[in-house]
């Protein structure tokens, strides 16, 4: 609908800076207090028992972040904290019970407040947590895992290494219970 001189792709300059940026030419940024009027308005009155996502821009991890008495806040914290009261210590975390945090969730029904220790657990339970195979780093899946658990004693460490391509001290780790310690063998 934009009618200025097209740049590129059959869009303005603007709205193709856009569609880079943020995989959409409209995308971007909204006016000023918009998300603070869709805390009001819809975050702090909804009854829904659905996931509520923040529908504007999030931080690299999906966490849904406002500009809220002159500094950027978590979305979900600020709704946590009008919706249960203020945080029992610093130190406690605004937690998800619908494991669905990084995906923009801000549903005050979801939220509560929790130790750091509660919300790992909490993270453990909805399979979110970057540990075993949904860490990206890993080489090993948790058939793999349970292969070379398998071997142990059957196999020198060093050969389950070559047979898995991994040194020979990641085999120990898991023997040990070390690394993958949430698997038992």
């Amino acid at each position: 609908g934009c009618d200025r001189q097209r740049h590129a792709k059959s869009l303005c300059g603007a709205h193709y800076r856009r569609a880079r940026k943020h995989g959409h030419p409209e995308g971007g940024r909204v006016p000023n207090g918009t998300g603070v009027d869709w805390i009001v308005n819809v975050g702090l009155t909804s009854s829904q028992d659905e996931c509520l996502i923040w529908p504007f821009g999030t931080d690299s991890d999906g966490y849904a972040r406002v500009w809220w008495d002159g500094r950027h806040q978590f979305v979900h914290r600020i709704i946590c904290e009008h919706a249960h009261g203020p945080a029992p210590t610093l130190e406690h975390q605004a937690a998800h019970s619908c494991g669905c945090g990084a995906d923009g969730c801000v549903n005050k029904r979801h939220l509560r407040w929790a130790t750091a220790v509660e919300n790992q657990s909490d993270r453990l339970t909805h399979g979110t947590a970057n540990i075993g195979q949904n860490n990206g780093r890993s080489k090993l899946n948790e058939g793999d895992v349970r292969e070379i658990l398998k071997l142990r004693g059957k196999a020198t460490q060093s050969e389950i290494a070559v047979k898995f391509g991994v040194r020979q001290t990641t085999i120990s780790k898991i023997h040990r219970g070390k690394a993958w310690g949430y698997m038992k063998n």
